[in-house]
């Protein structure tokens, strides 16, 4: 499960990078306030792990009104997804190596 952990650590960061470059774009980081207060945690859930994105007030009424955060998600959505199944394929061999 370590490179699980590891994987959705980098998929969080660059889920960030991806909101601060979309801020960028839409004009939206005059000053830099906003960009720096967004922060995406990898999060337990009941089911296994989550990516939780947290932002200023600003930046949730802005999304609601423009989509922003979803142009930007769905923009790194498949290199995301190919790290994550990178790392479950990584933890399943190191387990196989370790039984045999």
């Amino acid at each position: 499960m370590k490179n699980l952990e590891q994987a959705l650590q980098q998929a969080a960061a660059r889920l960030d990078a991806a909101i601060k470059r979309e801020l960028e774009v839409r004009k939206h980081n005059k000053s830099g306030r906003l960009s720096a207060s967004v922060k995406t945690e990898v999060t337990p859930t009941s089911q296994g792990y989550g990516l939780s994105t947290q932002m200023e007030d600003y930046g949730t009424t802005l999304n609601q009104r423009s989509n922003f955060l979803d142009a930007s998600i769905q923009s790194e959505e498949e290199a995301i997804n190919q790290i994550i199944e990178d790392a479950v394929q990584q933890d399943i061999t190191d387990f196989l190596d370790q039984e045999l």
